[in-house]
């Protein structure tokens, strides 16, 4: 896996956050809109919809225009409403009234919205998309956590699991929770979800061992340490491309090898010569001689049908595209 400067986030770990924290800001606003005396409360809130402005910031040529105006307006609502919650609370603080239990009923909808939008921002077949889902539900599954028994948040462990299964294993490596927890998915009925948590996702941290009965507090402790995990892999984490090294003839894809070439094959090394010059975008032009991409791109599909990617013509008969294996 190749890294890159960049000036903001890696895009992966932008994807898993925008999933992550889209799906679970109503916690962070039930908590503090119900109890705004917290400390601290004042400016949590401002400072997850930054968050998630860089993450749109980041992610913004992925994003569809009218999809990522539509996320910014939502986040402004939001922090409207919470503003409101704010100078109400100190009104009432400054008269002596009881706490505002009211607020956790306000922004219901912004909140819908703004789950809605960001399950529209990346496009399916983005490589990007596996992780964005990966964080929407897992912050899901965190505001489950309180509304439903141990039995019911079983499928919300299995849906993380499932999602992580669908990342690329040169990606899902880097993470060594979402490795156990895709290995050892089979112990969770047998364990619960929060010993199997602590099990399988924190055998090195210095943890109290869980009690008999384990408490929604701790099951929240086991899926901050997977996000802790996930985060903290995605931070050196790019965006994975493959990579074509001219010198050895051999095209790799993170660290696995999807071709080594040891016989010559001009017309299949000059487009990936091509989409090695151009940094992989998804489409290149066709940068063959007239009449040589139906047979060059039919034997490149052969070379390739058993590694993590393919290579295919753009319907135009002028360009050629990229794709993991499996994608439409």
């Amino acid at each position: 896996m190749t890294t890159q400067e960049t000036d903001g986030i890696p895009k992966p770990l932008a994807g898993y956050r925008l999933g992550y924290n889209s799906h679970s800001l109503v916690m962070l606003l039930e908590l503090i809109w119900s109890s705004p005396e917290w400390d601290g409360a004042e400016h949590s809130v401002p400072l997850a919809i930054d968050k998630l402005r860089q993450c749109l910031l980041e992610l913004a040529e992925e994003i569809n225009p009218g999809v990522l105006q539509e996320l910014h307006l939502t986040l402004d609502e939001i922090l409207s409403l919470h503003e409101e919650v704010v100078k109400a609370w100190k009104m009432a603080e400054a008269d002596d009234e009881p706490s505002l239990g009211w607020a956790a009923l306000h922004g219901e909808q912004q909140l819908k919205n703004l789950c809605l939008l960001a399950d529209r921002a990346l496009s399916r077949t983005s490589d990007l998309a596996g992780w964005y889902r990966l964080g929407a539900a897992l912050g899901q599954a965190q505001v489950r956590i309180g509304q439903v028994d141990e039995t019911a948040l079983e499928s919300e462990l299995q849906e993380v699991t499932r999602v992580a299964g669908t990342l690329p294993s040169t990606e899902r490596r880097l993470v060594p929770g979402l490795e156990r927890l895709t290995a050892r998915i089979p112990e969770l009925r047998k364990l619960g979800p929060s010993h199997f948590l602590a099990k399988v996702l924190r055998p090195d941290e210095d943890v109290q061992p869980l009690a008999e009965k384990t408490t929604a507090y701790d099951l929240r402790l086991g899926l901050i340490a997977l996000d802790r995990h996930i985060q903290t892999a995605l931070r050196t984490l790019q965006h994975c491309r493959p990579r074509w090294d001219g010198d050895t003839r051999t095209l790799w894809y993170g660290d696995r090898v999807c071709k080594r070439y040891t016989r010559p094959a001009p017309s299949q090394e000059k487009i990936l010569t091509s989409f090695q010059e151009e940094g992989w975008p998804n489409r290149i032009d066709d940068p063959l001689d007239p009449g040589k991409l139906a047979d060059t791109i039919k034997d490149l599909q052969e070379t390739l049908r058993n590694s993590p990617i393919t290579l295919g013509r753009d319907g135009t008969g002028k360009g050629i595209t990229w794709r993991k294996s499996g994608e439409p």
